[in-house]
């Protein structure tokens, strides 16, 4: 009887190691995916960085590893205008 159960015991840890290494392999790919997402989802960022500076005529700071293609449009409108300061804290005048 002891035989059996040592076979048994030995077939499912075989089973355990087989399914683990399974289940690594799995997350591993998958970590990869998300590393690679990651990567692109970052030069979409850039690239929209880039076309919303140069839209606004300012140089971009961030380099986009895509060109990006922004059509020239009129002369950006420049606002003009007094700019509200901060109210002074104190005392009211009574």
């Amino acid at each position: 009887m002891s035989q059996e159960l040592r076979k048994d015991l030995s077939k499912y840890v075989v089973g355990i190691a087989k399914d683990t290494a399974a289940v690594l392999g799995d997350a591993r790919v998958m970590v990869e995916g998300f590393a690679k997402e990651r990567v692109e989802m970052s030069n979409d960022w850039k690239s929209m960085v880039n076309s919303l500076a140069k839209s606004a005529g300012v140089e971009p700071r961030v380099k986009a590893a895509k060109a990006v293609a922004v059509e020239p449009e009129e002369t950006p409108v420049k606002m003009t205008g007094k700019k509200k300061g901060r109210k002074k804290k104190g005392k009211k005048n009574r």
